[in-house]
């Protein structure tokens, strides 16, 4: 399928969940994979970072890695529950082997959930199945795992012991463990931590310690704290981060 010819990007579907934004007429610098957080897939505001991202030269993956109850996506879990790490690892192998973007660097984008799920994908650098990242970004993320998450479950419902010992994430079969700290020592990739400072369903000190302990390591990372966000960004500050995110891309790609 192919649409918006017209414009600075192309969008074309695959076979798996997800969308890519190709720029058209540009030279494409790298590709970068977008992650959306626990709303799922089906809302599509990863698709508005990825055409975005395309119109800056960049060949953008939206990828689905689940759908919720209200906006289910076919094939994928209603929930973050049992997440396979193996589909978006799988998609950025696509992403990386991709015409427009072979021999060319690949970045992380996530939000959320989608943030935490990319941290712990650049941890992985050292396993042969995944490929090198040039760069990574966290929007509103975390620095530990977190458990698994429903939009159905009541704040009572949550307290159940089967929603609290729920897992979020797995990773060649095994569990990642809830609370854990997320590895990021391991990360070799440049990183970009964003953050709205009244944000209070994941405050902003998770994404500080990110970067207490990515400096101590001797990583690189660059941050934008936002004074007046919360969890959910404003347009304006969209407008803000997509700038930031741009900047950042550009300073760290080779």
């Amino acid at each position: 399928m192919e649409k918006n010819t017209s414009l600075r990007y192309i969008c074309r579907e695959y076979s798996f969940p997800g969308r890519a934004y190709i720029p058209r007429d540009q030279d494409v610098r790298g590709g970068v994979l977008v992650l959306h957080g626990s709303e799922g897939g089906g809302f599509g505001i990863h698709d508005r970072t990825a055409v975005l991202l395309a119109c800056h030269g960049f060949t953008a993956l939206a990828y689905d890695w689940c759908g919720s109850y209200e906006r289910p996506v076919d094939g994928l879990p209603s929930k973050v529950v049992d997440i396979a790490i193996e589909g978006p690892v799988k998609a950025l192998r696509w992403l990386q082997r991709h015409e427009s973007v072979r021999n060319k660097p690949v970045a992380i984008h996530g939000i959320s959930r989608g943030a935490e799920l990319a941290m712990i994908i650049a941890t992985l650098s050292q396993d042969p199945m995944v490929p090198r990242l040039a760069a990574v970004s966290s929007l509103s993320g975390s620095d530990r795992i977190v458990q698994g998450f429903s939009w159905k479950w009541s704040k009572k419902s949550r307290k159940k012991v089967s929603h609290r010992k729920a897992r979020a994430w797995l990773w060649k079969g095994e569990y990642l463990i809830p609370g854990t700290p997320i590895p990021v020592e391991r990360c070799d990739a440049p990183v970009l931590l964003i953050h709205g400072l009244k944000d209070t369903l994941w405050k902003a000190k998770r994404s500080k310690r990110l970067e207490r302990r990515l400096k101590a390591a001797g990583k690189y990372v660059e941050t934008f704290y936002m004074a007046d966000e919360a969890h959910i960004l404003s347009e304006l500050a969209v407008n803000r981060v997509m700038a930031r995110l741009v900047a950042f891309l550009d300073k760290v790609l080779p």
